[in-house]
């Protein structure tokens, strides 16, 4: 039959030429495939004047070539998703969305077999140094430099030696770390690249007890420590990665330049994270103004007095929603939530602000979300909706007095300056959380005024007994 011919003549010939074809998708294809069948003729003229054994090294040439070419193409792929894998952690708009995709990088493309991340926790951390202003000529003009000057390095910023590690992110295997602390006495590895701005590499843990600190059995393997700074050179975090297990093998060279990388873009990340908000923290403050003079109730002030306050505070709020509604989208919030363990500072932050939107009568959220991530998350709920919750909240009009009193407790000790570099979702909502607490304040006093002066009122709280300040303490 017709097709039988042209099966045994051409088919295998015609079948290679539409299978390079397809791969190579060339503009004209139907000239791809003619060429392609002409060179097929002159390769099968030219088989058939070498020998036998000829043609067993030429068929060995064109295997060794062919896996030569998977084997580059093999690493071509590699090395693209290594660097799909930098570019999340580029893309992350949290600290806490960047150390995941920090996480995912090492063990998607190395072999390392735990992957974990620390935050530097230094209660004793002091202000940042004020920058020295240039010195000025008597005719006011800036000093010329030297021209054998060089631009200063800005010095690494030590950590106290009350300074404690807290794992805040690792791999699947590993989450077993996530809330532990590491002090300068259990981990001096770990803290000595910490103080050096230098990675620590380990090649063999077991022979370096007790310096290495397990959180559970003891294993062989390779460890390596990376620390994290921010532009100011200031220690964020520590990076840790090992090869702790009785199957395998040190890290490759490969695999420490691919930790370097993502430590170095992990670092840029968070910078330019902090920056941005820096930058919404001073919009914030070009909307709002200065904070207020003499906005406290004090016990002269009458009914007007407190309102006047009151409606400066309100006009404040307006501004720190608007610039929520700009900033703070709902997959800001989804990252902080996806985490694992949230910075202690965005922690704090979070747990105030889910107080005050999520906390009724009929919804008690427990006192313990201030310390527990895992709780907190459940009560956060729909990111969008998180944030819907911010912006149409009345602290002026009825509310949960215990919410208000949970949220003050959330946030104590914490300060603008610190929630602004923490992150912008944490400055933007720390300043909604204590503008609230101050209008509701004052709400509350008004309320009081016009009650010791006799008027007739409804119950201003969801719960029951009488509403107490929002300053309360917990």
């Amino acid at each position: 039959m017709d097709s039988d011919y042209l099966k045994n003549s051409v088919g295998d010939a015609l079948a290679s030429a539409l299978a390079s074809a397809a791969a190579a998708r060339p503009e004209d294809a139907v000239q791809y495939v003619g060429e392609y069948l002409l060179k097929h003729v002159d390769n099968e003229n030219y088989k058939a004047t070498l020998t036998e054994e000829e043609l067993k090294k030429e068929k060995e040439r064109d295997a060794a070539e062919a896996e030569a070419q998977a084997a580059r193409s093999e690493a071509d792929n590699k090395k693209q998703m290594k660097e799909l894998s930098l570019e999340k952690i580029r893309l992350a708009e949290t600290v806490e969305g960047a150390f995941e995709a920090a996480i995912a990088c090492v063990k998607d493309n190395t072999a390392a077999k735990g992957a974990y991340i620390a935050v530097v926790e230094d209660e004793e951390e002091g202000e940042a140094p004020q920058e020295e202003k240039p010195a000025e000529t008597e005719e006011g003009e800036e000093g010329e430099k030297k021209e054998d000057e060089k631009e200063k390095e800005i010095p690494l910023k030590p950590v106290s030696a009350s300074a404690t590690l807290r794992y805040v992110e690792a791999d699947a295997d590993n989450e077993f770390v996530i809330g532990s602390t590491l002090s300068r006495a259990d981990g001096p590895v770990s803290f000595s690249a910490v103080d050096s701005d230098e990675a620590v590499f380990v090649s063999n843990v077991l022979a370096n007890l007790p310096s290495i600190h397990f959180f559970r059995r003891e294993k062989p393997g390779s460890y390596a420590c990376y620390p994290i700074r921010n532009a100011k050179r200031e220690a964020e975090a520590i990076m840790g990665i090992d090869t702790m297990g009785f199957d395998t093998a040190p890290f490759s060279e490969d695999d420490l330049a691919y930790f370097a990388r993502v430590r170095d873009e992990l670092a840029s990340q968070i910078s330019s994270i902090s920056a941005k908000a820096e930058e919404a923290s001073k919009e914030l403050s070009s909307s709002i103004g200065e904070e207020l003079q003499g906005a406290e109730v004090t016990d002269e002030d009458d009914v007007a007095a407190i309102e006047e306050k009151s409606k400066k505070k309100e006009g404040q709020l307006a501004a720190i929603r608007s610039i929520i509604e700009q900033k703070l989208d709902a997959d800001k919030i989804s990252e902080i939530k996806r985490s694992k363990a949230a910075t202690k500072k965005v922690h704090q932050v979070i747990a105030a602000a889910t107080f005050i939107v999520r906390m009724n009568k009929t919804n008690k959220v427990p006192k313990e979300i201030i310390s527990d991530w895992s709780v907190l998350r459940q009560h956060i709920g729909d990111a969008s909706d998180f944030i819907s919750s911010v912006l149409a909240y009345d602290p002026a009009g009825k509310r949960y007095k215990r919410a208000f009193t949970l949220a003050k407790s959330a946030i104590k000790g914490l300060t603008a300056d610190k929630a602004n570099k923490a992150s912008v979702a944490a400055g933007l909502l720390f300043q909604w959380v204590t503008t609230c607490i101050d209008v509701s304040d004052k709400a509350v006093a008004i309320r009081q005024k016009k009650k010791d002066a006799g008027e007739e009122l409804p119950p201003e709280s969801d719960d029951e007994g009488e509403t107490e300040g929002a300053n309360a303490e917990a």
